[in-house]
């Protein structure tokens, strides 16, 4: 499933991005909570305007799914949440996965857990 930034979605998975806050001085991600099994919500800062990507991996680096995909997101924090599954619908396997937000301005990694 590939969120844009009129809302649309394609794939049967449920999603919300919504922007709370004026922009700070730093571009930072993290997941919450970070070991999940159901849902989880990934949270990032932005301080300009810019074209966002969202991809998840697996710890052998095998992209697993794209939360978003050149979103024109504003400046500010935003809040991904997303179901733990991959790009086909399927649940994620327990395991230590990566995210990575890319932005114009740079981008940012991190990891998260899932449990079954």
């Amino acid at each position: 499933m590939v969120w844009r930034a009129s809302g649309q979605r394609s794939g049967a998975c449920s999603a919300v991005v919504t922007v709370r806050a004026a922009p700070t001085a730093m571009f930072s991600a993290r997941v919450v909570p970070a070991v999940t099994r159901y849902v989880a919500a990934l949270q990032f800062t932005t301080t300009a305007r810019s074209s966002l990507r969202v991809d998840l991996y697996d710890a052998s680096g095998r992209h697993v799914r794209a939360l978003l995909e050149d979103a024109d997101m504003a400046p500010g924090l935003h809040s991904l949440n997303f179901d733990a599954r991959d790009d086909h619908g399927d649940r994620l396997a327990s395991g230590v996965y990566f995210y990575r937000v890319q932005a114009a301005e740079r981008s940012v990694a991190g990891r998260f857990v899932v449990v079954r």
